[in-house]
């Protein structure tokens, strides 16, 4: 039977607030290099558009398409409120979501009465490892962990009801980020409590947005987006089997030992590690860290490898809980050995960076030219120069230019922008709104994966509509602005 470790003292919040800060400031640092590297288009403008789109009057899901809870969107609003609309500005913001990561993990793993060292160690390179390879971003799975880790490290306090439902409510707001991730969390704080408490915080939090959401929003409108595409939608048009496997190099082999095996492995040996102390207390995190790999199965790219192995690497830190002076510095020794051959594996592996200079350098002038000819409250649409496969579009040109959507539909996504019904109404939308300039990228407009359905041909209605009513503006390269006849 597992039971709950009180072998020492959880260290208050004062105490914490200093190794914290430094593992954040640490993290950070380890993690600038990830501004080095491009940012993705599409991926890092879905938080960006919505928080654009937010500060122009707009709800989400009822007036724009999203994929993710509301709260990215709402801190991308916060952020474009106080600073400048740039490349930079996302990915300082990203920077300074790695450092919240890592303090939330060091006051966690304190909280399960790690050693200071080792979980400043530990929480410091778990935040930082991946950042410093796929680049920065606002992140709405990274700031569902952070909310994540501390709903946790609130839960591991005692038994105490208040304790119990402020960390239901702090899932409630990791849910409000990202419900797969907010699920996760709920599930291993209600393990970790071992109390249905929780619930009862989570839904002070997460009801009276639903409710206001289902006041505003169409329920079909809301089951799509936030339910259907995210569980059913993303399996057929985005799945992608384990591509690391199916790629040879040693670069590939040392990637694949640390954010997939390494993984993996500690989340392995945590679990076998708690079972045999029998201690309960660990057993949240070792939830948490597992349910996280479930998106690595449905795609399986470096990218959301190293997103889930962010929780798991926090699991090696039970791993090392000591009793006793002597064995809280051998294992604090072991732990910066860990750290520092980690460090050097990440900084060690070159940066893949696709030739993206020209492409960046077509979204700069596309973007310039937006802001030169539009009114800031004039709505523009960012597409494909062909609508056929719709498996992406730059959505953070939404975000630099300071534009508003001619469409509901901005964000594309297979089996939803490329079928006959919504390119109806988008194009129902363009009429609408009156839109005089369509920004249209060239360098993705064929892009699928054969290996789901994103390959399937879809509707021509926006490219006809298109070529009858828009003419050629300017040309950027890998950018075309059109303009209404």
């Amino acid at each position: 039977m597992l039971t709950r470790s009180t072998s020492e003292a959880v260290p208050s919040l004062r105490e914490s607030i200093v190794p914290a800060t430094v593992a954040a400031v640490g993290a950070a640092a380890l993690a600038a290099k990830g501004l080095l590297l491009p940012v993705n288009m599409y991926d890092a403008g879905i938080s960006a558009s919505a928080g654009t789109f937010i500060l122009h009057g707009l709800v989400p899901y009822r007036d724009f398409w999203m994929l993710y809870g509301p709260l990215g969107g709402y801190l991308a609003a916060l952020v474009s409120l106080v600073f400048p609309s740039s490349v930079t500005t996302i990915q300082l913001v990203g920077l300074g979501l790695v450092a919240a990561e890592a303090a939330a993990g060091y006051i966690l793993l304190r909280c399960l009465r790690l050693a200071p060292i080792a979980a400043l160690s530990i929480a410091t390179v778990s935040a930082a490892a991946s950042s410093s390879l796929v680049g920065l971003e606002i992140s709405a799975w990274q700031c569902a962990v952070v909310a994540a880790l501390l709903a946790l490290a609130v839960a591991s306090l005692g038994d105490a009801p208040r304790s119990r439902l402020l960390a239901g409510a702090i899932v409630g707001l990791s849910l409000l980020f990202r419900q797969d991730v907010g699920l996760y969390a709920l599930v291993a704080v209600l393990v970790a409590s071992r109390s249905a408490r929780p619930l009862i915080g989570m839904g002070l939090v997460v009801g009276p947005a639903v409710l206001l959401l289902l006041a505003v929003v169409r329920l079909n409108a809301l089951y799509e987006q936030l339910v259907w595409y995210p569980i059913v939608g993303t399996r057929v048009y985005r799945a992608l089997p384990d591509l690391l496997s199916q790629v040879s190099g040693p670069t590939v082999v040392m990637l694949m030992a640390v954010f997939v095996w390494g993984a993996r492995a500690g989340i392995v040996a945590a679990a076998l590690r708690a079972v045999a102390a029998r201690d309960a207390s660990r057993a949240g995190l070792i939830v948490f860290a597992l349910l996280c790999q479930l998106q690595t199965l449905g795609r399986g790219d470096f990218y959301h490898f190293s997103e889930a192995a962010g929780p798991a690497f926090l699991c090696l830190g039970t791993l090392f809980t000591s009793r006793t002076a002597r064995g809280r510095w051998g294992s604090d020794a072991l732990v910066a050995v860990v750290a520092l051959l980690a460090v050097v594996a990440a900084y060690g592996t070159p940066a893949t960076v696709d030739n993206v200079a020209s492409y960046d350098a077509s979204i700069g002038q596309a973007v310039a030219f937006i802001r030169q000819e539009t009114t800031p409250s004039e709505p523009i649409f960012v597409g494909l120069t062909s609508n056929h496969y719709t498996f992406v579009n730059p959505l953070m040109v939404y975000y630099l230019a300071d534009r508003p959507p001619g469409v509901r539909d901005t964000m594309y996504n297979p089996g939803v922008t490329d079928r006959d019904a919504t390119q109806l109404e988008m194009i129902a939308d363009l009429d609408r709104s009156g839109t005089r300039y369509l920004v249209l990228d060239r360098l993705f407009a064929s892009t699928c994966e054969p290996i789901n359905l994103s390959c399937e041909l879809g509707s021509s209605r926006l490219d006809d509509y298109i070529s009858a009513h828009f003419q050629t503006a300017e040309d950027f390269g890998d950018l075309v602005v059109l303009v209404r006849r």
